[in-house]
């Protein structure tokens, strides 16, 4: 689409399945949407089942919720006032809705920065609606001084919603003054601010103006402000625990530098220890390219389940994942983007109980041909990403090349770098590491001889990351706001993020249910038979297990094979697990074989669970099994 502040008609919402990629749905036909505004979802209706809300192009919100007896989406509401017109409020239009349960009755509110909708699109309060009028806010919602109400918080002050008038009360304690900006919310310790605030509320953390700064919730600045290392407006704030000493740290992306700051590198607040050694609030900043907007939003996650969160973070150029404690950049892809407010986004999206990162790109501002142009932020050698020093492994089994030194893949071609569709994209090349990288040898060094648009998914592919949660429900999101099925939590009942062990945290998301350091592994049972009666003809028939401690999700391919794949044996047929296979537990798979022997000697089938090898096995060599002389009835 094209570029601009305002609702142009050029958004489409796109719904995706999370296996596969295949587009299951496109709304706009329906109903165009603000192309740079992200959408919220959560279950407004109470239908059991999450609808979309969107700004709306040309202004308001709209509402898509799926007809079951339809089988298709269709509009639920568009925004309207209580005599039915419209209500297309414009401005801002590079922020995205919220939905959080105001009135605490169990029936969802919707919020456009502090314009509240009711469940079905009524306004009911536009009294509090501070939006840039360019790019716009997100209403962060929350309980966040623990009197049982909800409240808005933003960086000039906190609104209380009065459930009875359905309209917003600047709080007592709020006089104002400080200036508005981007918003999150934690608990960064005992900070008493003009209120004699108990330990445990928490405080706000705001990016305005290209500078950072903590307050409480009276707006008693409590760190900072600190200018933004390498300038722009700020985007977004995430905050988590990068370095793993149990208090949060505060992440955001600027014009020419993305940067984490941490209380404890300010000497006067310091409670820990600074992991970078420093005394100015900051731990890390590294170098990179948003002249666009530079108002981008990150995420964050703890892929390795060791305590300490990792940054995702997309500029124009390139999608890269940071080193929480140091800011090294331990994965690198290439992108293309004109940047508003988007983010990349973490969760389960695949149902493989594994982490994935979805992003999306664009060419918007750029050739039409290859995306903004990054030539000025000083490419290494064959167009590389000159922070990035090689793919990362763990033993000569995740290199292609078979060579892992100092924990780097080592090449000799490009050829070693990459596999099928890469390879002509040329994603990866092998070139010489950085200076100073540790080992001997050239790395695969993540190359951009042009940019990327459309959405993208990635996932580990030794499936290393640990589980996550399946949702990531609007920009505004922390854990607590939305449960995993999409309901939206009472104000009374919900979590209070900052008090939840393990959380204290916002624009992050968590580790699933499952415990961290636990893998499957799969394996199909001796008890294969063939069957000549099916209905559709004869058919292959296996149970394949799961003997590990991790579930696997739906789609598990299951190859059966004319003699040994691994000495040349060719595919008879594959068949698909249809539902998760949990530990200890076991499934039938079938899939049709028309040439099956008529008599002996038979033939030799090897049936091979995860024969694609797209699921990390606790243990790898126990996947095939062997049945001989096979004809039509079981085996021998």
């Amino acid at each position: 689409g094209a570029d601009g502040s305002i609702e142009e008609p050029t958004g489409v919402v796109r719904i995706l399945d999370g296996r596969t990629c295949e587009q299951q749905a496109e709304l706009g036909s329906l109903q165009l949407t603000s192309h740079s505004s992200p959408v919220a979802v959560g279950d407004i209706d109470l239908d059991g089942r999450p609808e979309i809300v969107a700004y709306k192009a040309y202004g308001g919100l709209v509402a898509f919720d799926y007809d079951d007896a339809a089988g298709a989406w269709t509009v639920l509401w568009r925004s309207h006032r209580s005599d039915g017109s419209a209500y297309d409020v414009t401005g801002g239009g590079w922020a995205g809705p919220s939905i959080a349960d105001l009135d605490d009755d169990g029936v969802p509110e919707v919020l456009r920065d502090g314009i509240v909708f009711d469940a079905s699109g009524t306004l009911l309060d536009d009294s509090v609606h501070w939006a840039d009028p360019n790019t716009g806010n997100f209403a962060i919602v929350a309980d966040a001084d623990e009197d049982g109400r909800a409240e808005l918080v933003a960086g000039h002050g906190v609104f209380e919603w009065d459930a009875p008038t359905h309209t917003w009360k600047t709080e007592t304690y709020s006089p104002g003054g400080q200036p508005p900006g981007l918003v999150a919310l934690a608990d960064f310790g005992p900070f008493p601010g003009g209120n004699a605030w108990d330990d445990g509320i928490p405080e706000v953390v705001v990016v305005s103006a290209g500078r950072v700064r903590v307050q409480t919730l009276d707006g008693t600045v409590v760190f900072g402000p600190i200018d933004l290392p390498g300038g722009g407006n700020g985007g977004p704030p995430n905050v988590a625990d990068f370095d793993g000493d149990g208090r949060p740290e505060i992440g955001v992306a600027g014009a020419n530098d993305y940067s984490v700051f941490d209380l404890d590198c300010d000497p006067t607040l310091a409670t820990g220890t600074c992991a970078s050694g420093r005394s100015d609030g900051i731990v890390w900043s590294q170098p990179s390219q948003d002249q666009s907007s530079n108002r981008t939003g990150s995420s964050v996650f703890d892929f390795e389940a060791d305590g300490r969160a990792e940054v995702v973070y997309g500029d124009e150029c390139f999608l890269r994942v940071y080193d929480g404690p140091s800011g090294e950049v331990l994965f690198s892809r290439r992108r293309s983007s004109c940047t508003w407010y988007e983010n990349p986004v973490v969760a389960d999206v695949d149902g493989d109980f594994n982490a994935e990162i979805v992003i999306g790109d664009n060419y918007n501002c750029g050739s039409g041909t290859s995306g903004i142009d990054c030539s000025g932020f000083g490419l290494g050698p064959g167009q590389t990403d000159p922070l990035f020093a090689g793919l990362r492994c763990a033993d000569a089994s995740d290199c292609l090349s078979g060579v892992c030194d100092a924990g780097y893949c080592r090449c000799t071609s490009d050829a070693e770098c990459c596999r099928g569709k890469e390879c002509t994209l040329g994603l990866y090349v092998c070139r010489a590491p950085a200076p100073g990288t540790p080992g001997a040898g050239n790395t695969c060094r993540a190359a951009r001889p042009i940019g990327s648009f459309g959405l993208r998914v990635y996932r580990d592919q030794a499936d290393r990351w640990v589980d996550s949660r399946r949702i990531w429900n609007q920009h505004a999101y922390f854990v607590t706001n939305i449960e995993e099925d999409g309901t939206v939590p009472r104000t009374s009942q919900a979590r209070l993020n900052w008090r939840e062990p393990g959380l204290n945290n916002f624009r992050t998301n968590v580790q699933g249910d499952r415990p961290s350091g636990v893998a499957p592994d799969l394996t199909a049972r001796d008890d294969a038979v063939i069957d000549c009666a099916a209905p559709g003809g004869p058919e292959l028939v296996a149970q394949v297990c799961n003997r590990g401690a991790q579930p696997v999700g739906a789609g598990l391919s299951v190859g059966f094979y004319d003699g040994d794949p691994g000495a040349g044996g060719t595919l008879l047929c594959r068949a698909t697990t249809g539902s998760v296979l949990e530990p200890g537990t076991c499934v039938e798979v079938r899939c049709p074989w028309a040439d099956v022997p008529a008599a002996p000697p038979g033939a030799d089938v090897v049936v091979v669970p995860d024969d694609t090898g797209e699921v990390g096995e606790c243990v790898e060599g126990n996947n095939v099994a062997r049945f001989t002389g096979i004809t039509c009835g079981h085996f021998g």
